[in-house]
């Protein structure tokens, strides 16, 4: 019987780049570059914002903003084993969606708790021991907590 080895050789390439920059009379930036391997390209019109390969911004404007949600949220008994009970505090008075998410990204229960409602018992005793992601959505923050089930 014969035994035949398939294999692959690997060289050693070298990838060079070459490019340059363009400046207009505006302030307009144009980079470029040849020889970069991507895939990866970003096109905005607005701002005008074009991109391809490997190069870095020079001038990056973003915008972050943080805050705090404006009311508190208690999840219990946790860990639970039949149900358990969300608790909103400090709330403004509209609707909330509640979801329950597995680790795995599963949605497995969607609610809302009504704008004059505090609290809310979800049953809980069908559902698989393990961890799960409990989420509140009101129109401006999005509250993450997490719940075990015993």
């Amino acid at each position: 019987m014969q035994t035949k080895t398939l294999g692959q050789v690997v060289h050693r390439q070298t990838v060079s780049t070459q490019g340059g920059t363009y400046t207009n009379s505006n302030g307009l930036i144009f980079s470029q570059s040849i020889g970069q391997l991507s895939i990866n390209g970003t096109f905005i019109q607005n701002k005008l914002i074009v991109q391809q390969g490997f190069q870095q911004n020079l001038i990056s404007v973003t915008q972050n903003k943080i805050t705090k949600p404006d009311f508190l949220v208690t999840i219990f008994p946790n860990p639970c084993i039949d149900f358990f009970t969300i608790s909103v505090s400090n709330a403004v008075e509209e609707p909330k969606i509640i979801k329950i998410i597995s680790l795995l990204g599963q949605l497995i229960y969607q609610g809302q708790l009504d704008p004059f409602q505090s609290q809310k018992t979800i049953p809980f005793a069908l559902y698989p021991n393990g961890t799960y992601l409990v989420q509140l959505y009101s129109n401006n923050h999005i509250t993450t907590k997490k719940i075990i089930k015993n």
